[in-house]
Order: structure tokens, then sequence, then C-alpha cells
């Protein structure tokens, strides 16, 4: 009878010993998807930002460029646009 308990009993501890590896294995594999997804989205959100910054850059060099091309222009009435400026504005839309 004790041979068959301490039999049971094994049986058991390997059971068990199986199960707490495959709960340690599983937790390690969605800990790992997991961070891929983490990655993955800090990646994104890299590309999102450089690609914002350069929007960003180009469009303050294009306000910039715009601006020089005003201060350059002689001013012959001041109630009113040049003609120059007025093409300027109007080639925005």
């Amino acid at each position: 009878m004790n041979r068959i308990l301490a039999q049971i009993g094994v049986v058991a501890m390997i059971a068990s010993l199986v199960g707490w590896q495959s709960y340690r294995l599983g937790g390690n594999h969605c800990q790992a998807a997991h961070n891929v997804a983490l990655i993955a989205s800090q990646q994104e959100g890299a590309r999102i930002n450089a690609e914002r910054v350069k929007i960003k850059t180009e469009r303050d060099e294009l306000a910039r460029k715009l601006e020089l091309e005003a201060n350059e222009e002689p001013v012959f009435v001041t109630q009113c646009l040049g003609p120059s400026r007025v093409r300027r504005l109007n080639s925005l839309n």
C-alpha cells in the first residue's frame, strides 16, 4: 500500500512540475509577444515623429522663403499690395 502511495506521490510531483513548467513557458511566450508588439508600436511612433519633423521643417523653410521674397520687394504704395505680392498670395491657393 505504501508503495502505491509513493508511486502516486511521484506521479503527482511530476505532473505538478510539468504543469509549472508549462505555466512558466506560456508566461514567457506571452511576455515575448507583448514585447514584440511594444517595439513595433515604438518604431511606428518614431517613424511618425520623424515624418512630422520633416513636414515641420519644410513648412518653416517655405514660410521663411516667402517672408524673404516679400521683404525683398520694394513697396510703391503703402495703402495696398503690389501686383507681384497679389500674384504670390494667389499662388498659395
